[in-house]
């Protein structure tokens, strides 16, 4: 019996452990500490407030704690902080705004599932009230240099309005009516006074981590910067471009190439207009022969299609875009496609009747 007992002792499955985070996990015998001081566009980050700290915390051992994305992350950086920085200067800005694309997009041009396009994130109401083109062709909030910008004009308004970075910052994350109303309805002025939304709230730690852990990333084991000042040059010419394979061999490179570079570009054309194109620095103009090379499926650029056309949605397409971009009204594009809502999806295939 004693036995027995025993046996059926050391079967019993162990009381259940309490499980750490899983940021704190990997790294908590190599992490070094995050930063006694934290201090981005000049204001400092309030460490000594318990829940501060821990909220800081989180996000800093999270930006850590993904190791590929911090590599992927730095090698974008070596090409778009060149690019951007002097942007900021230009525009009398703090550098530390670089951070907060880190955070946004970690530098890449992403869409969220807001509709918020490129390394910048903008909104198409933000984009098209500061001019870029957003159409069939063409989406500028992938335009480095023009959405950078934007996202500074933007910045500054934002922080006239407020006098403060952080709740400069949230505005810009989550808009400028929703900062307003909380602020109001809240009867506070601090941005770590106000409760807000859990993406809004770590939003602002995550640019103060980015800064933390991207303004030296060798200190944590993570390879250091390699800027890339001359990876471009930039050739400007007039449209329409039927075929951009045929410019990109005729410069001597690749439309996988000449797309990279150029991510604003959707279409395998461009309509009329001047364009300014950037392609790769060692690339030379006439290198490549095009003896051969024939492609006539597509339809010249610069004409009109007449009846029925089928649009299949890509990654930033709107119902209000894609009406601007074929000349009809979004509640057209609703009725002729039995849609209920604004909601589309990328692969989804819309009929438009053109006029």
């Amino acid at each position: 019996m004693i036995l027995l007992l025993l046996f059926l002792g050391g079967c019993q499955p162990s009381a259940p452990q309490p499980v750490s985070d899983p940021a704190h996990i990997s790294h908590q015998t190599v992490l070094p500490a995050y930063p006694d001081t934290m201090v981005v566009c000049g204001i400092r980050l309030p460490l000594e407030d318990p829940e501060v700290r821990d909220r800081f915390e989180r996000e800093f051992y999270n930006t850590l704690h993904n190791e590929n994305v911090s590599q992927q992350t730095i090698a974008a950086a070596n090409t778009v902080f060149p690019i951007i920085l002097p942007i900021i200067r230009e525009a009398g800005l703090p550098e530390d705004l670089k951070y907060l694309a880190i955070a946004e997009s970690n530098l890449r041009t992403a869409v969220s599932v807001a509709g918020a396009t490129g390394v910048w994130q903008l909104m198409e109401l933000v984009a098209r009230s500061e001019n870029l083109k957003i159409n069939y062709w063409v989406d500028e909030r992938n335009h480095l240099e023009k959405s950078t910008r934007v996202a500074m004009t933007f910045l500054k308004h934002l922080h006239k309005k407020y006098g403060d970075w952080n709740l400069a910052f949230a505005a810009y994350n989550v808009g400028e009516t929703n900062i307003n109303d909380n602020l109001k309805f809240q009867h506070v002025r601090r941005f770590f006074d106000l409760y807000l939304n859990e993406e809004t709230s770590r939003y602002i730690f995550r640019i103060y981590a980015a800064k933390a852990v991207f303004e030296d990333p060798t200190k944590y084991g993570l390879p250091a910067y390699e800027f890339k000042t001359d990876s471009y040059r930039y050739v400007t010419i007039n449209g329409p471009v039927e075929n951009l394979t045929k410019l990109a061999l005729e410069q001597g490179t690749s439309y996988r190439q000449l797309r990279i570079l150029n991510p604003w570009i959707r279409r395998r054309g461009l309509p009329e207009g001047t364009w300014t194109l950037a392609f790769p620095s060692s690339s030379v103009p006439g290198s490549i022969d095009l003896a051969g090379y024939e492609y006539t499926k597509n339809p010249p650029v610069g004409t009109t299609p007449s009846g029925v056309v089928t649009h299949k949605v890509t990654d930033g397409d709107t119902l209000l875009s894609i009406a601007l971009a074929y000349d009809v009204e979004v509640n057209e594009i609703r009725r002729w496609n039995n849609l209920k809502s604004d909601m589309i999806m990328v692969g989804q295939q819309l009929k438009i009747y053109l006029k």
